[in-house]
């Protein structure tokens, strides 16, 4: 799935987004259902998660070290 307001991830590029800066650019959603779309966007191998807690960023595969 490609959601069009998961377009800033890319311009993240190496940097990676924190889940608060996703949700940001999805105000009207709620926290669950962007972490709904994070994790169909995981499952499909399309991002990771580097780091943990408040340091954890969303990365493009292409972008993070983890391919999974």
């Amino acid at each position: 799935m490609s959601h069009p307001a998961f377009l800033p991830l890319p311009q993240q590029k190496a940097k990676g987004a924190p889940l608060a800066e996703l949700r940001q650019v999805l105000p009207s959603l709620p926290e669950s259902a962007v972490q709904s779309l994070i994790q169909e966007l995981r499952e499909e191998g399309k991002v990771c998660l580097e780091g943990q807690r408040r340091w954890a960023r969303w990365k493009l595969v292409e972008y993070g070290t983890a391919k999974a």
